[in-house]
């Protein structure tokens, strides 16, 4: 089998986003974002299926998936594709590891049917903070300043 590269279309769905790639919900989000821009350029690349008792997440339907892997079918065989790594931990970021052997077939997979909505939304704006009241915050850290003992 010959396995395409899409690390940087990988990338650039990152890029793009708000993911937070330290949470299983956010690998997930941007799981389904990956799996919507490549599917649009290679069909062979699909949704990986897990079953209940492997890590996964579901999808606004209820369909259990990869928190971090899509799959790759050719010749009625399925190899995963790892697209985190590091995935849930502070160090994760994009990748594209192909898995060294094929291990699923074409059952273990399903369409990324995806829209715009799946997107995960956009962090809440930055409220300005209130006014600054500089006399009272000095005040506060005079009194402060003299609980310690000298």
């Amino acid at each position: 089998m010959t396995f395409p590269n899409f690390k940087p279309l990988i990338q650039s769905v990152y890029a793009a986003g708000r993911y937070d790639l330290s949470t299983l919900e956010g690998c997930g989000a941007f799981t389904r974002a990956c799996s919507v821009a490549v599917y649009k350029v290679d069909k062979r690349i699909v949704m990986l299926k897990k079953s209940a008792g492997r890590t996964h997440v579901v999808d606004a339907v209820g369909r259990r998936h990869a928190a971090d892997a899509l799959l790759f079918l050719e010749n009625g065989k399925g190899t995963s594709v790892d697209i985190i790594g590091n995935s849930r931990t502070p160090q994760a970021k994009p990748a594209w590891t192909v898995d060294i052997k094929p291990r699923y077939t074409p059952a273990d997979g399903f369409v990324p049917d995806y829209g715009e909505a799946d997107e995960p939304p956009a962090p809440p704006p930055i409220e300005p903070p209130d006014t600054f009241d500089l006399p009272a915050r000095l005040a506060a850290l005079e009194s402060w300043a003299r609980s310690f003992p000298r």
